[in-house]
This record gives C-alpha cells, sequence and structure tokens, in this order.
C-alpha cells in the first residue's frame, strides 16, 4: 500500500488499481478498505481506482484529533488533491456513504458521481410513524453498543453492532479473522459515536444542497432501517437513482460482488 501524510502527520494508506475516470472507494464503521476486494478488480476494469483505510482503521494512523464526519472529509479532500485525482467518482457504504455525501456537499468541485449504498442517517427517520418502532428499536441496540464499548468489552460491542446493523447471526457466522478485524476497529467506531455530529443523529437536512447525480442503494435483505432512510433521501434530494440488490443485505460489494460492480459502474459511466 502507498501512504498518504495529512497536516497534522497522520498517515493514510490507500490501494490503487486501474485505468480510467478516478474512483475513490470509502469503506464503513467497524472495518477498512479490505472489505473492498472483492469488488475491487471489477471497479478497476473501468476505473483508476483508490481505495483507503480512513483514519483510525486499517493502516491509517489514528492522529491525535477527536473522530468526525467532518474531520473525515478533510482527510478525502486532502487525498484526492494531493493525488491530483479530482474530480473523482466516489463509492461508498454505511458510515463511508454519509462521509462520501458530505463530501459532494462540501467540495462539489471534486466530486463527479456518488453511489452510496445504506447510509445509516437514522435521523432521516425521525417523526415517521411508519418507522418508529425500527428507529427506536435501532436507537437502543446503538445505545447498548456504546456502552459495551465504554466498558472496554469491544467483543461484545461488536457483536451487538453487526447483529443489528447486518442482521441477526451474523456475528455467529463470521470466521475468527473476521471478528477480529471488527473487535480491532471497536476503539475508532467509539470514537465516531462520540461524534457531537454523529451520523446516528443526523438526518437529511446536511445533504438538501447535494447536486451530483446520487445512486442510493439498498439491499432486498437488508434491515428495514435502511429502506426507509434511502426512501426519505431519495424524496428530498435531487439527482437521485434508487437500487435495490436482489438479495443483498449491507455489504453487497462482498456478499454480491458482480452485481454491485455492473449496477456501480453503469450509474458512474452516467
Amino acid at each position: 500500500m502507498a501512504v498518504v501524510t495529512m497536516p497534522d502527520g497522520t498517515e493514510l494508506h490507500y490501494e490503487s488499481a486501474g485505468e480510467g475516470e478516478p474512483l475513490v472507494l470509502i469503506h464503513g464503521g467497524f472495518t477498512e478498505s479490505l472489505t473492498w476486494e472483492q469488488s475491487l478488480p471489477g471497479l478497476a476494469e473501468r476505473f483508476s481506482v483508490v481505495a483507503y483505510d480512513r483514519r483510525a482503521h486499517g493502516h491509517s494512523g489514528a492522529g491525535t484529533g477527536e473522530r468526525s464526519v467532518r474531520g473525515d472529509v478533510a482527510d478525502l479532500v486532502e487525498l484526492v488533491e494531493r493525488l491530483d485525482l479530482g474530480p473523482v467518482h466516489v463509492a461508498s457504504f454505511s458510515y463511508g456513504a454519509v462521509v462520501a455525501m458530505a463530501f459532494a456537499v462540501e467540495r462539489p468541485d471534486l466530486v463527479r458521481r456518488v453511489a452510496a449504498h445504506e447510509p445509516p442517517l437514522l435521523g432521516a427517520l425521525a417523526g415517521s410513524e411508519e418507522h418508529a418502532d425500527v428507529l427506536a428499536s435501532v436507537l437502543e441496540a446503538y445505545a447498548a453498543v456504546r456502552a459495551l464499548l465504554e466498558e472496554g468489552d469491544h467483543e461484545g460491542g461488536a457483536a451487538l453492532f453487526v447483529d443489528t446493523a447486518i442482521g441477526p447471526g451474523t456475528w455467529a457466522s463470521l470466521p475468527q479473522a473476521g471478528r477480529a478485524r471488527f473487535v480491532q476497529h471497536a476503539p475508532a467506531f467509539l470514537a465516531d459515536l462520540r461524534d457531537p455530529d454523529s451520523v446516528i443523529g443526523m438526518g437529511v437536512e446536511p445533504f438538501l444542497s447535494l447536486d451530483r447525480p446520487l445512486l442510493l442503494t439498498y439491499g432486498g435483505e437488508t434491515p428495514p432501517m435502511y429502506v426507509g432512510i434511502c426512501a426519505a433521501l431519495a424524496d428530498a434530494l435531487p439527482h437521485v437513482r434508487l437500487h435495490a440488490f436482489d438479495g443483498a443485505g449491507h455489504v453487497p460489494h462482498v456478499s454480491h460482488p458482480e452485481d454491485y460492480v455492473a449496477v456501480t459502474a453503469d450509474f458512474l459511466d452516467g
């Protein structure tokens, strides 16, 4: 992997592959750029791809400041400008999808198109009677995840998060190496939860000025909160295309890579 050093000295590690228009891949919480390994080869057949480890994830340094969406956007801006990539396409999932959308709002001059899979903007469901029970249940689970992580129970917190965000029983099905990666990233996820502007509290409002073409996707077998969030965003934002990955859940780039690559690449190609 190559390295870009941020202004504060923190090193961000990235991998590049392929030729074509630039495409940056942004991973979600509790994980790293390695999560793209099933889809990266297919995307690299059509794009010049950069997959990086967000600050405090994977091989990248943590730095000394607070974790925040704003901080991730600043890192992404620095990465794109330092590598002279812009304007770029962006493909992203979960927490990374929030970073991608915020990046497009903050620096539209650096963005071509954005593919965002299941951004966990729970605030988008606030006030909805249809989703009231789901929202209450998920918020309760996230509060329990935070409590476990604050107590130092990284494995317990990771397990509860995985079964909430991806689906019941997922943790038990993971191989030991997969569980270890989640546990490794537990401190970074706790830091994300401590962000005053945590994605859990975000709704539609911060993204109303997003004017770049946006592909919002969700899995056909995903927890229902993501379907509601994507629908709320699609109703509020311009230039949105919705797509459901049949049979997939929260990580279609892992479980259904051929389908993910085909849909995402076709959208980004315009």
